[in-house]
């Protein structure tokens, strides 16, 4: 599910498989149901699509937590896989309409004006001092930050937690970086961001929002002295280690963020045009809970650049149009919808670096669906135009099965010369605890031998005696002939109805995943599809590079109905390919199990 709290009126999405039966011929009697302490509840249906349904409730339905189940025939009904309990509460003034639940969690009635604390917004006057007086004002009881209509001049604002800044909408109300350039001292810690999450004062709780209002950089000074992120919220950088992050509810919503700094129809056969970008990114990192809908990236690169989030986010209705960049989002349970992803046309093919040309990245237990991206790729960059890949490759270790029962497995992993696990990452060496992760939980897949093509996830590791635990039982319980991997996951996910031109590559799975739907996408003048097994064992001796051990496989996964015509500009092909790689010789084909390509 998108989320794990629902209020009157508000929607939320499951995602799943064959909701929507007429799609094979029988008649759509798809429902949903809240079952409680007080009884069961239907819930109101607002749309179904053969992989997802998207609902809410009504204030008749009491406040508590629920379990989800959904029946194709209104008798039998099935509960989600991830046992996630749905809260239901009261419903909250939203004065912006987010559109979610957890509104209740920000004080809207604390507005406070700039204005009242000297800030001009006349494009002249430097407003940093009295906009950030007006944001320490609010954070004592939390509240609204209110710019009225005009250009405020400015250099980093510190954003603690509980607070919003709001304009009068993008266009009338704009955040201008002007730095102080002079003056500026590269130890401050908001000399380089626009909007900075200040983490000492309640910034890494999150609670933060930023609402019709544009943020642009004053391009008028030398490209050097630009600023490296037009926001960072939530908590500090860390993509190793998920339970760092604990800031929550954080929005960007009706926002415009960049400008171009110069006419790219113009510029067209001008050589050194990467020295000439604002390269200036965005970044959130949160526990769960971010919405960035309805809002507009224009410019040069104002990428959203390797933002993690555990869980819950919702990417709906933006519109990027910008010379380079790429939506970077790893989370789980993402909605990534109706969004227009187009990259400057001419550039494609350049050598120059413009800091990548892509699309969406995605992680696990994702839905993206209806969303347009065209002209991504560089002779230096492959382009993806809908991507999942794991970070760091995401295989924690691999090995043989020496004995197993129902939910427990005694494991020989394999080594280098020093007793450090074969794995993706050099800085784990022999450590066999289950941290960090950079998102969801660590699992375990059987790749070979007994019980082929199980996955659970890993609740216990120990060392000494080399012991694995499972969250439930087998299926079919391994042995010493089956093979195992630990991994970070990319399961359920759906890419839906997109629609994709002029792009170097297509659709890509590279990382370890099952339960994926590829499904009545279309292509024009792009690679297609591939979905990638690897098998890398690593060397025997001390060497780094012996640490790089990548197993990655793809079972029970589904492309049907998608349409592709022209190959790739880059690649010159097309096609829907599973797409093997080796080690000495060693194909990797069998790590692919239930593959399913089809033309409907």
């Amino acid at each position: 599910m998108s989320s794990e709290q629902i209020s009157a009126g508000n929607e939320i999405y499951i995602i799943g498989r064959n909701f929507d039966l007429s799609a094979i011929g029988a008649e759509c009697r798809t429902s949903v149901k809240l079952s409680g302490d007080d009884g069961s509840y239907d819930a109101e249906i607002k749309n179904i699509e053969p992989y997802s349904i998207r609902f809410t409730v009504n204030e008749k339905i009491p406040e508590g937590d629920y379990i989800v189940s959904v029946s194709n025939d209104g008798i039998l009904y099935s509960e989600s896989d991830e046992g996630i309990k749905l809260t239901v509460k009261k419903k909250s003034n939203d004065p912006y309409n987010l559109g979610v639940s957890w509104v209740d969690e920000f004080n809207w009635d604390n507005i406070v004006n700039v204005k009242d604390f000297g800030a001009k917004g006349d494009a002249t006057q430097h407003d940093t001092k009295y906009i950030q007086d007006a944001i320490d004002y609010a954070a004592s009881n939390g509240g609204v930050v209110y710019l009225p209509e005009g250009t405020y001049l400015t250099e980093g604002l510190m954003l603690p937690g509980y607070v919003v800044i709001a304009g009068d909408g993008m266009g009338k109300t704009t955040l201008l970086y002007r730095g102080d350039i002079e003056n500026r001292k590269q130890s401050d810690i908001n000399a380089d961001t626009l909007i900075q999450s200040d983490y000492k004062r309640k910034g890494a709780e999150g609670r933060q929002g930023i609402v019709n209002i544009t943020l642009d950089v004053d391009k008028s000074v030398d490209v050097k002295y630009q600023p490296k992120y037009y926001f960072w919220l939530g908590n500090e950088w860390n993509a190793k280690d998920a339970e760092t992050r604990s800031a929550q509810y954080i929005f960007i919503k009706n926002t415009k963020i960049g400008t171009p700094s110069f006419d790219w129809n113009k510029m067209e056969g001008v050589s050194g045009i990467a020295d000439k970008l604002w390269l200036t990114d965005c970044i959130v990192q949160a526990d769960k809970y971010l919405l960035i809908e309805d809002c507009k990236w224009y410019g040069d690169r104002p990428r959203l650049s390797s933002t993690y989030i555990n869980k819950y986010v919702s990417f709906r209705n933006n519109d990027v149009n910008t010379f380079s960049g790429s939506v970077y989002i790893s989370s789980s349970n993402a909605i990534y919808e109706k969004n227009s992803i187009t990259r400057c046309p001419w550039y494609i093919g350049k050598d120059e670096s413009t800091g990548g040309r892509k699309g969406i990245y995605s992680r696990t237990h994702t839905y993206v669906a209806d969303n347009t991206i065209t002209n991504t790729g560089s002779y230096l960059g492959d382009g993806e135009v809908i991507a999942t890949e794991a970070y760091n490759s995401g295989t924690r270790t691999y090995g043989n099965v020496l004995s197993a029962n129902a939910t427990t497995l005694k494991v020989s992993p394999k080594t280098n010369a020093a007793g450090f696990l074969l794995d993706s990452n050099i800085e784990w060496g022999d450590d066999w605890s289950l941290k960090p992760r950079s998102y969801s939980d660590w699992h375990i897949a059987i790749v070979e031998g007994r019980g082929v093509g199980q996955t659970r996830r890993l609740v216990y590791a120990d060392k000494p005696t080399r012991t694995l635990k499972v969250d439930k039982p087998w299926d079919i319980v391994p042995d010493a002939t089956s093979k195992y991997t630990i991994y970070l996951p990319s399961n359920n996910l759906t890419y839906y109805r997109n629609t994709i031109s002029n792009c170097a590559w297509g659709f890509l799975i590279y990382s370890s995943g099952t339960d994926i739907v590829i499904a009545d996408n279309t292509g024009y003048n792009t690679n297609g599809i591939d979905l990638c097994t690897i098998l890398k064992e690593g060397y025997a001796d001390n060497s780094e590079d012996s640490m790089d051990c990548r197993v990655w496989f793809i079972y029970f996964t589904q492309c049907t109905g998608n349409v592709f015509i022209g190959p790739s500009w880059k690649f010159g092909t097309v096609a829907i390919a599973l797409n093997t790689k080796w080690e000495s010789g060693d194909l990797n084909g069998r790590y692919a199990y239930g593959i399913e390509i089809t033309d409907k």
